[in-house]
């Protein structure tokens, strides 16, 4: 797929009392994971491996976002929903994140 890139720039008219300012950036994005066999599952694990955006390093005034790739431990095939968040969560701070990042 071809990245999405946009470009803002946010500048006050000179007679307008509005300073130039800052935006909000928010990825506001729910991904549904799923796998499927052609025979029964009985045993088994996956990981999920994750790109996310790092806005320290992207504080940089040059307007790209850096991403750090984030690697879940390894997941049972069974897991819950539940499971899978604390899997999320524990990967993402292992890597410097607050816990809600993701």
């Amino acid at each position: 797929p071809i990245p999405e890139i946009q470009e803002v720039t946010i500048e006050s008219i000179s007679y307008e009392s509005i300073g130039d300012g800052y935006f909000s950036l928010r990825f506001p994005e729910v991904q549904l994971v799923a796998w499927t066999s052609g025979s029964p599952v009985t045993e088994g694990s996956f990981y999920l491996s994750l790109s996310v955006p790092y806005f320290d390093d992207s504080n940089n005034e040059t307007g790209i976002i850096e991403f750090v790739n984030v690697t879940t431990n390894c997941i049972q095939f069974d897991a819950t929903a539940n499971d899978l968040d604390n899997a999320i969560e524990a990967a993402i701070m292992g890597q410097g994140f607050d816990a809600n990042s993701v």
